[in-house]
């Protein structure tokens, strides 16, 4: 009784779908005999499953469509689900567990179900909260905090938290997909969510106790490098260099005056170079236009102006390594004449290096983006009015590729030997890692800190890791302030900055006040309320919000005053002030009329009803603006008339917008001015500034103002000494002497950790090193019942549907996988930077998804900055000519979808599990905290 291709024998395998050894079914080794065997001697035990060979994906869609797994048993049969199945399986439910539970937040009765110490009306039992990972969480992690493990609890949480948390809830703050700070709450939320979901998916083992992911070498094999081929068309091939400085002069009046031209060199594939010139003041204009271009994208920032030079020397005994480096501050105009390469006197001036080198890094930056990279003005910037070099030109441009290449065999040199001196220190850091990770590890580190006085008393194996650490940091120190194209000007700010800082005074401000007396001062002389008066903070921050709603008011009144219809205003301002209620009716009946929300709120019945004048106006604006912004062709007399109808529509939306943002803004003023808000600040403000302030002032914290001084005063030294000649010659002594950096400083460091612990009498460290090793104990160890994924497979699931959707999720994730992969090789490619691949810390060592963390890691998605970037276009000077670009680009989009995050496939059979997951997840998060 087995399962056969209808001629006795089994199924050919060959024509297996994507991820066939992933999302397929394992099977046993059976030989053509073991097929009619009885069925109870085919089950399989899961080490023997895990041992099996493989069958492809259609092959259980075969057994099911046969009802040949009807004999197997429900357990039999899960137990052949692969490893990757059940992991995001697993992976799917709690995120949908979590999107929901995030969602009940919006009820003021959220924090109710929690149980004690919130308040609650009605009597409440915590074990049936409908919110159970989240009341979790806040039981076992966020009231256990060793800061607020000390509070009235409930006076806290019921009578603080609690009472600001509903009465912000009542201000109908608004929650629309169009608002920049629903976009910044959303994405709050969304880390939120990404944070707890990888706790819970390190604790909550399923009943086989093991899982696997796909890993980004089995997602290329599967994709055939589709991805990293789509990204690398992204670039457009391009390949930029600011490959030399033109010193031209200009006679101006009775003077002559010198400009610096950035000679920029690109090439591209079967296309011969390009080269053009450009003043400083054009790559700021290329910024403004790619800010206004890609409204809502963070573009990267412009590197400030740099006039200083740099001086090369030559003893003339080697070519490559004793040519050497040395930056002096010029304000010359004229340059010194370009000589040859090989008849190099022994000192020249190179004008504009260092700029050279930031602006450099800052078109490469955006050559590497998706999308800027296919900008017309980038290319415009990069092609337009190409030039033709002077032998001059050729001879500068020799002699920065000379210091380029010098530069990269340092960064070179450097790195191999940090590299060879952290491999000397392997073994001594595995033995740590593991000592780290166990039970209690994270306590015995700081506990030996606490009790010896010096590093040198640390135990030996404690002592290597110190000294990784320093090849760590100098490594770090290198790259920020030396390495990289734009070191010198990170180098600069910092230098800047230290110069300002007024340590002495700062110290002697911590070293001869009393902290406690001062902060208590603080707190009331802000938070106070006399007479029943505001506070002062609280004024400041309305003074502040005063000031926005000062100018969103006058945006609003431009407007009005261009629109010209009182009442059509009027019905935009009461909707924005309604009820949530009204609006969502309102939001309805746009979606059930297939009409635009803009509409659908004129023929509403909020405020006046408009007369058949107003409402035709409307709607010929509402056609002349979708005519608008789908046409391309702007140069039409008919369109640019269609255009002027059509703004009256954008000035609706615009309007609409205002104020949506207004009644927001003032409904934060209101809550600001609320009791309940200043007594929770101060509440706050004492629960986690006295603690420190008592173990600071019994520590001598003062005396490391100056040791952090002195620090900064040596980094300054040695980064300008990298610098220069002496240095530039010999990789051991660059590496030594950021290792000699940070080796003398170190003892002033570990003072500073050493002393905080030693003078915390109230045990508040000790407690917070618990309090970590608790959540590392659930990531490490899990919880102590596991779920049993064959339980959610209820009679009303169809097998296969569901196995097909989770097939899904894993192509999904691998083809992210490889998505990002993919920009984060375009990301490093454009840095044109190395680093320094020591022994580390991975958060798989403390039983967390590397994937996950990488996930968590991840910058904005494209959806919150596509809803920033309507929102601000919106408000450009053109708004249609603003919404077509926008649209055009997201059309464009679109069609080369291989450039954005592939999308997540929607799951229906999935989520009809969910029930059983959501009880079964309830059921251990309740046993584990009766436990504690």
């Amino acid at each position: 009784m087995g399962y056969s291709n209808g001629n006795g024998r089994p199924p050919a395998t060959g024509h297996t779908c994507a991820y066939t050894s992933r999302a397929a079914v394992l099977g046993t080794s059976l030989n053509t005999r073991s097929y009619h065997t009885h069925p109870s001697s085919i089950t399989p035990s899961i080490s023997s499953v895990l041992n099996s060979s493989i069958l492809p994906y259609n092959h259980l869609q075969r057994l099911q469509s046969d009802s040949q797994l009807s004999f197997l048993g429900f357990r039999s049969w899960i137990t052949w689900i692969s490893l990757p199945v059940s992991h995001y399986l697993k992976k799917e439910l709690l995120s949908q567990q979590l999107e929901d539970e995030i969602a009940l937040l919006s009820s003021p009765a959220a924090l109710s179900s929690f149980g004690p110490p919130f308040r609650s009306s009605a009597l409440v039992d915590p074990s049936q909260c409908p919110t159970p990972i989240l009341r979790f969480v806040f039981t076992r992690y966020v009231q256990t905090f060793p800061f607020l493990k000390k509070v009235n609890q409930e006076e806290f949480w019921g009578g603080k938290v609690q009472a600001f948390y509903e009465a912000f809830l009542k201000k109908n703050i608004s929650t629309t997909d169009d608002r920049e700070e629903d976009t910044k709450r959303r994405m709050m939320g969304s880390k939120l969510e990404k944070m707890i979901g990888i706790m819970m998916n390190a604790g909550l083992k399923t009943a086989s106790g093991q899982e696997e992911g796909i890993s980004v070498l089995e997602a290329e094999k599967n994709s055939n490098g589709k991805w990293a081929k789509d990204h690398a068309s992204g670039t457009q091939g391009f390949k930029v260099n600011v490959c030399a400085v033109r010193m031209e002069k200009e006679r101006r009046h009775l003077r002559k005056q010198t400009h610096a031209y950035f000679l920029v060199r690109t090439s591209r594939p079967s296309q011969s170079d390009v080269i053009t010139a450009h003043r400083y003041g054009d790559f700021c204009r290329l910024h403004k236009e790619l800010t206004e271009e890609f409204p809502g994208k963070e573009i990267p920032r412009l590197p400030q102006k740099n006039k200083t030079a740099t001086s090369t020397r030559r003893d003339g005994t080697s070519k490559d390594d004793n040519a050497s480096i040395n930056s002096s501050s010029s304000n010359e105009t004229t340059p010194p004449p370009s000589p040859g390469i090989q008849s190099a006197p022994e000192s020249s001036i190179i004008p504009r290096e260092k700029n050279r080198l930031t602006l450099r890094a800052f078109i490469r930056a955006l050559v590497h983006d998706p999308q800027i990279v296919r900008s017309t003005n980038l290319i415009m910037f990069l092609t337009a009015d190409p030039i033709h070099l002077t032998p001059d030109d050729i001879e500068d441009e020799a002699r920065r590729a000379e210091l380029d290449v010098l530069r990269t065999t340092e960064l070179s040199k450097f790195t191999q030997v940090a590299q060879a001196r952290a491999r000397e220190l392997d073994a001594h850091m595995s033995t740590f890692k593991k000592d780290l990770v166990q039970r209690d590890g994270l306590s015995r580190v700081f506990r030996a800190i606490k009790e010896k006085d010096t590093i040198a008393e640390l135990p030996e194996e404690y002592q290597k890791v110190v000294e990784w650490a320093r090849i760590e940091v100098a490594a770090t120190i290198y790259h920020l302030f030396v390495a990289q194209d734009n070191s010198s000007e990170t180098f600069a700010t910092a230098k800047r900055v230290h110069g300002l800082m007024p340590y002495m005074v700062l110290k002697n401000i911590i070293r001869f006040s009393n902290p406690m007396a001062m902060m208590r001062g603080i707190l009331d002389l802000f938070l106070a309320t006399p007479f029943g008066q505001k506070s002062l903070m609280q004024r400041i921050f309305s003074m502040s919000l005063s000031e926005d709603i000062g100018e969103i008011k006058k945006s609003i009144n431009i407007l009005q005053s261009k629109i010209g219809d009182s009442a059509i205003c009027t019905k935009l301002k009461l909707f924005a002030e309604a009820a949530p209620e009204l609006q969502e009716y309102v939001r309805a009946e746009a979606v059930a009329d297939d009409v635009d929300l803009m509409i659908a709120v004129m023929r509403s019945n909020i405020g006046a009803p408009l007369n058949s004048v107003q409402m035709q106006r409307v709607l010929m604006a509402y056609v002349a603006w979708n005519e608008a912004v789908d046409c391309e062709r702007v140069d039409d007399v008919e369109v640019q008339e269609s255009d002027e109808n059509a703004k009256l529509y954008a000035w609706l939306i615009q309007l609409l917008r205002l104020e949506v943002r207004l009644t927001d803004k003032q409904r934060l003023n209101e809550l600001l001015f609320e009791g309940v808000t200043g007594a929770l600040l101060k509440d706050i403000f004492s629960i986690f500034y006295e603690p420190l302030a008592k173990v600071y002032k019994a520590a001598s914290i003062h005396n490391s103002i100056s040791d952090f001084s002195a620090f900064m005063d040596d980094l300054i030294k040695v980064v300008e000494q990298a610098e220069s000649q002496d240095l530039a010659t010999d990789p051991n002594r660059l590496v030594q002497s950021f290792i000699d950096l940070c080796a003398r400083h170190q003892e002033s460091f570990y003072r500073f950790v050493h002393q905080v612990h030693k003078h915390d009498t109230e045990g508040l460290f000790d407690a917070l090193m618990r309090w970590i090793e608790l959540i590392l104990m659930l990531l490490r160890e899990g919880f102590p019942q596991r779920i049993d994924l064959a339980l959610l497979f209820t009679e009303d699931i169809d097998r296969q549907k569901a196995l097909q959707e989770v097939d899904t999720l894993i192509q999904w994730n691998g083809d992210r996988k490889l998505w990002r992969e993919a920009r984060l090789r375009a990301k490093l490619a454009a840095m044109d930077d190395g680093t320094v691949p020591t022994s580390r810390i991975k958060a798989s060592d403390f039983g967390l998804d590397e994937a996950d963390v990488e996930e968590l890691a991840y910058g904005e998605d494209e959806a919150d900055a596509t809803t920033m970037a309507r929102e601000q276009a919106l408000e450009e000077a053109d708004p249609v000519e603003a919404e077509r670009r926008r649209r055009q680009k997201m059309k464009k989009l679109n069609e080369v979808g291989k450039h954005g995050e592939p999308v997540k496939p929607l799951v229906h059979e999935i989520r009809k599990m969910h029930s059983g997951f959501e009880q079964r997840i309830r059921d251990i998060l309740n046993d584990a905290l009766s436990s504690d």
